[in-house]
C-alpha cells in the first residue's frame, strides 16, 4: 500500500520547513506519485463517502479540497476513464490468467463463478437497506461488516463445493501423512 494523500502532504509539508534550513526531503513510494494511486486521480474514497448522501459534503467539495491541497498531485480527469481503464485491465488480467492456466493444466478452466453472481445479488441488497434507510454512522459502522458477511456466506454456501471447502480444513496435510503411514 502506498502512503496516499497523508504522505504526500507530509513530504509538501515536511520539505517546506526543511528548506528554510538548507535540507531537502526526498519522497519514495513504489509508484510514480503523480499518475498512480487514488492522490493522483483526485479520489479520496472516505471523504466522497462521508457527508454526499445527506448534502454535508458534495464530490465537488472534496475535489476542491484535494486539488487546492496539493494541485501538483491532482488531475483534472474526469473518473469514469479511471473507472473504463480499472474495468479493462481486470477484465483482460482475468481472461490471460485463465488461458494461461488452460496451457499450463491442460484442462478447462472458466472465469466465469455463479457463485460470485448469487453471493453479488443479496449483499447488494443488503448495501441498499443501509444507505437508504439507516443514518451513515450505521452504514459505515455495521453496514460494510452486514455486507461483507453476506456476501462471505453465500459464497460459502452456494460458491464452494466440498472440494473447495476441503482447502479450509485444519491439518488436512497431517491426515494424509497418517494415511500413507499407516
Amino acid at each position: 500500500m502506498g502512503g496516499g494523500f497523508s504522505a504526500c502532504g507530509a513530504a509538501t509539508e515536511a520539505a517546506y520547513w526543511a528548506k528554510k534550513n538548507g535540507l531537502k526531503v526526498t519522497m519514495v513510494d513504489k509508484a510514480a506519485v503523480d499518475r498512480s494511486g487514488a492522490v493522483a486521480m483526485g479520489l479520496s474514497a472516505i471523504n466522497q463517502y462521508v457527508g454526499v448522501k445527506d448534502g454535508e459534503n458534495t464530490v465537488e467539495d472534496v475535489w476542491a479540497a484535494l486539488h487546492g491541497a496539493l494541485p501538483d498531485l491532482c488531475r483534472d480527469q474526469p473518473l469514469e476513464g479511471s473507472l473504463l481503464a480499472l474495468f479493462l485491465a481486470l477484465g483482460t488480467s482475468s481472461l490471460v490468467k485463465a488461458l494461461v492456466l488452460r496451457t499450463l493444466l491442460k484442462a478447462s478452466v472458466s472465469n466465469w463463478r455463479w457463485g460470485l453472481v448469487w453471493a453479488a445479488g443479496p449483499a447488494v441488497l443488503v448495501g441498499f437497506i443501509f444507505t437508504q434507510f439507516l443514518p451513515e454512522w450505521v452504514e459505515l459502522i455495521f453496514g460494510i461488516p452486514a455486507i461483507l458477511i453476506t456476501y462471505g456466506l453465500v459464497i460459502w454456501k452456494r460458491g464452494f463445493g466440498p472440494e473447495d471447502r476441503m482447502l479450509f480444513r485444519k491439518n488436512v496435510g497431517n491426515d494424509a501423512t497418517a494415511d500413507s503411514k499407516g
